[in-house]
């Protein structure tokens, strides 16, 4: 689906619907145009190169799946490719919406196939404020990249309660689930954070004195979605922290367990060895001390059992001075 805004200054948007006053419009280079394809087909796929005369690799990047944000300058235009967050349900799923954009002198272009809000809120100012696509089309980039950008910090805090949720169930009584639910939320940190980053670079360039087609005064609007993307970037790298904090307060949780368990049954063991060493002596068939009914007394056997409990009792003792048990 192709969808049309042009804007002459101090106009309201409005929609073009024929290619010709496409072409026409485009050819004229007055005013702002905006072209918006929507899980295009193949013949609408064609005006990239029929019409705009875009780059032949441009535009395989711009059909084929990027995963990783950049911006190529192609002199009259620039290609970018962008994300925005995706929320999904499940963690350990985390995905991103992809938006190819060509912005050139007095036109922006924009594919996707997915919705995307930062689009459609875009539109929608567009067509309702009086001269607001006719700022330039720089400008309309730059209103379209703020959304998207924000929609990652909307991920993060989700991300972030989620993160404090484990940590609480870290101390109460942690399990083989919480673990996976750990693993699963640092997927998506690591899927985030290899968006994030290439994105920050991206926006530190447009908003430099670097293309010819980004007004001077749209740079100063580049910078400040250039700082949210620097905090985007630092509260990922915070959660990464965090979320690898986590991980090992529960490794060092199942460590100290697993070591109260092992010296307690290491207690236990010495125990039971040094009452079988006793009882394995005295059923040896020779002659001991107390072991023989000609030899002496026939309460033998009971004494034994005493001696046996006071060294279980002294063992006890022992390891209880020692803070052992």
């Amino acid at each position: 689906m192709i969808t049309t805004l042009f804007s002459l200054p101090g106009e309201r948007a409005a929609r073009i619907e024929k290619s010709e006053d496409l072409a026409r419009l485009l050819q004229e280079g007055k005013g702002v145009l905006w072209v918006d394809l929507e899980k295009p087909i193949e013949e609408e796929l064609k005006i990239l190169s029929s019409l705009f005369r875009f780059h032949q690799l441009a535009i395989e990047d711009c059909v084929a799946e990027s995963h990783h944000p950049k911006v190529d300058d192609y002199g009259d235009y620039l290609y970018l490719v962008m994300h925005g967050a995706q929320a999904t349900a499940k963690r350990g799923s985390f995905q991103t919406k992809e938006l190819d954009l060509f912005l050139g002198r007095s036109f922006l272009v924009t594919h996707r196939t997915d919705p995307i809000r930062a689009i459609d809120s875009a539109r929608k100012r567009c067509l309702e404020i009086d001269g607001h696509l006719a700022r330039g089309h720089d400008f309309l980039l730059y209103s379209i990249l703020h959304d998207l950008v924000d929609s990652f910090v909307t991920t993060i805090e989700a991300m972030d309660v989620e993160t404090d949720q484990i940590e609480q169930k870290l101390f109460k009584s942690p399990t083989v689930r919480t673990l996976a639910e750990i693993f699963a939320i640092k997927k998506d940190i690591l899927h985030l954070r290899r968006v994030v980053l290439p994105q920050r670079e991206v926006l530190m360039r447009l908003s430099r004195s670097e293309f010819k087609v980004v007004s001077k005064e749209v740079q100063f609007y580049f910078r400040d979605v250039y700082d949210h993307a620097f905090r985007v970037a630092d509260l990922t790298e915070s959660l990464r922290d965090l979320v690898t904090s986590s991980l090992e307060t529960y490794l060092t949780i199942v460590s100290n367990r697993t070591s109260e368990v092992m010296k307690v049954l290491t207690v236990f063991s010495i125990v039971l060895m040094t009452l079988s060493l006793i009882a394995g002596i005295y059923g040896m068939n020779i002659w001991l001390p107390l072991g023989h009914e000609k030899a002496g007394w026939r309460g033998s056997f009971f004494l034994l059992l005493l001696i046996m409990g006071g060294l279980a009792a002294g063992l006890f003792y022992f390891f209880r001075r020692r803070k052992w048990i």
